[in-house]
């Protein structure tokens, strides 16, 4: 009996589980150029998914009063960056293979997500693809990237390609509806 065999059939029986959920690896995030289709899947998760939302306000300041009123005028769509490494992996192939890209072609689907598409109709048409970013289990949303830096951060000593770079992108969903206080309370915002 092989290994993963033993573990997956034998251990599980004895736990009552499938042993296979509990040593598989989880879900990686992936985005998707929307307007190309292609499809990209981060090499590791990020360690941390930090999220900012921002209410709209107008200060007014009424005469004889010490403090200024605020007036609602809505809220911002929040702003999730995501800050993840990209490793330098040789391939046969200088185009995606089995779901494993190279250091540059990473680096450069993030870029083409900050440009318009080349067959754009129109003036009102020429705009920046919109992306759907996965994590599956923790977010699921359309959005548009908004700010990217990449920083390459180690190199081989040899011939100086990039071995590791790290890209943090700022992402900003894409809302067509009102969103109230007790829908957010109820459904969450962006969460699965």
């Amino acid at each position: 009996m092989a290994m993963n065999d033993y573990v997956t059939g034998e251990l599980g029986h004895l736990f009552g589980k499938d042993m296979a959920a509990l040593v598989a690896p989880p879900p990686r995030m992936f985005l998707v150029n929307m307007a190309t289709g292609e499809e990209m899947a981060l090499p590791a998760n990020p360690s941390t998914l930090p999220t900012n939302i921002k209410p709209d306000y107008t200060k007014q300041r009424g005469q004889g009063f010490t403090s200024q009123t605020l007036h609602y005028n809505g809220t911002d769509s929040p702003d999730i960056s995501v800050e993840f490494f990209l490793f330098y992996e040789p391939l046969a192939h200088p185009v995606p293979q089995g779901g494993a890209w190279q250091l540059i072609e990473m680096e450069r689907f993030l870029l083409s997500l900050f440009y318009p598409v080349e067959d754009a109709g129109t003036v009102w048409e020429h705009d920046t693809p919109p992306v759907l970013f996965v994590w599956p289990g923790v977010i699921s949303a359309m959005c548009k990237a908004e700010q990217i830096g990449m920083n390459r951060v180690q190199f081989q000593r040899t011939d100086l390609k990039p071995m590791v770079a790290k890209a943090t992108v700022k992402f900003t969903p894409i809302r067509s509806t009102r969103i109230s206080s007790e829908e957010v309370r109820e459904r969450g915002l962006l969460w699965q």
